[in-house]
């Protein structure tokens, strides 16, 4: 036996070898699914479905980051409101980055308002508009939730589908430093 191994159903060997007349015909043949190919590496159906509920999560982050921006009040009420208009346009962004993938894999993102909540990781918070401080742990709290949730989904996406993966990923790091501007805010 050469050096070739076999990884997940194909011939690995040091020689690259492309069959470019096979890919053709291939992706003539199935050009209604747009980008999803046959190297596609995961259950898309269920792709779509986990990112349904990173639109969930995101959308009811907005949600909640807007609602205590509106409604903070008290001495440091400018700083934190800033920050958290700041984090809720962050949030609707990674919300319509997760929408545009799921329609990139043939899927429709789900914004219905009824089942937002339902799907979503996080929780709707509304505490007493003088208590900036249970504002802020409240939202620490969501970010810490979807920063777990969304290394889990990384790591599940693995090689299968590294465009989500790397979606993911940049979303991540976004949750990361909302994290530490939290944090910094309580003192922490």
């Amino acid at each position: 036996m050469s050096r070739a191994d076999i990884i997940g159903g194909r011939n690995m060997s040091d020689d690259f070898v492309l069959d470019v007349q096979k890919i053709r015909q291939q992706a003539r043949a199935k050009m209604a699914e747009g980008p999803v190919t046959d190297t596609y590496g995961k259950d898309k159906n269920r792709v779509i479905e986990i990112l349904n509920d990173v639109i969930a999560t995101e959308v009811v982050c907005w949600l909640r980051y807007t609602r205590h921006a509106i409604s903070a009040v008290g001495v440091d009420r400018a700083q934190v409101a800033a920050e958290f208009t700041e984090h809720a346009k962050e949030e609707m962004n990674h919300a319509l980055r997760a929408a545009q993938r799921v329609s990139q894999l043939g899927g429709e993102p789900d914004f219905d308002p009824a089942k937002l909540v339902q799907r979503a990781h996080t929780d709707y918070t509304a505490p007493a508009d003088h208590d900036l401080t249970q504002m802020l742990r409240d939202n620490l709290e969501a970010e810490r939730i979807v920063i777990d949730i969304y290394q889990e989904i990384i790591l599940w996406l693995g090689e299968g589908d590294p465009t989500t993966r790397r979606l993911m990923e940049s979303i991540k790091e976004e949750e990361e430093d909302h994290a530490d501007d939290l944090l910094d805010l309580l003192g922490g």
